[in-house]
C-alpha cells in the first residue's frame, strides 16, 4: 500500500525558526528518509512553497474561479509531503515517528492511476541547490 505522510505547521512556526533549527529539522527528516530509501520504500518527496505563493481553483465546470492563497483556511499549512511504500499503517506509523515536531503529520492511503506507479517507474530526485 502506498501512504502519504503529509506535515503541517503554522506560518508563525516557520518563521520563527532559526538557522539552527532549520538544520536540525533537515537532519531530522534525513532520519526519516534514509531506512525508507535504502529499502526502496520512498516515493516522492515534496517541501512546499510559502502559503503566500499558491494559486486556488474554486468552482466547477469551466468557470473555475483562481485566486492567490492556499484552498483551506486553516491556521496550519500543508508545509510538505512524503509518499511512502509500507506493508501497513503500523510501519509508515513506526517511521513517521523519527519526523521532527509539527503542528499535525497526516498518514492516509494514496490510490493512483496506470501508469503513475513510483514502485516501477525511474526515480526521479530533484535537488533544489
Amino acid at each position: 500500500m502506498i501512504y502519504s505522510v503529509l506535515i503541517y505547521d503554522t506560518e508563525e512556526s516557520i518563521a520563527a525558526m532559526t538557522d539552527e533549527d532549520e538544520r536540525e529539522r533537515v537532519a531530522q527528516h534525513g532520519a526519516f528518509q534514509a531506512p525508507l530509501r535504502d529499502s526502496r520504500k520512498l516515493g516522492a518527496v515534496a517541501r512546499l512553497m510559502p502559503i503566500s505563493t499558491a494559486t486556488s481553483l474554486r468552482g466547477d465546470g469551466k468557470d473555475k474561479l483562481v485566486t492567490d492563497g492556499p484552498f483551506a483556511e486553516t491556521k496550519e499549512r500543508l508545509l510538505g509531503f512524503y509518499l511512502v511504500d509500507a506493508e501497513s499503517l503500523d510501519e509508515v506509523i513506526e517511521a513517521a515517528k523519527a519526523l521532527p515536531s509539527f503542528g499535525t503529520i497526516e498518514i492516509r492511503p494514496v490510490s493512483y492511476f496506470e501508469g503513475s506507479d513510483f514502485r516501477h517507474g525511474p526515480r526521479l530526485v530533484l535537488d533544489q541547490s
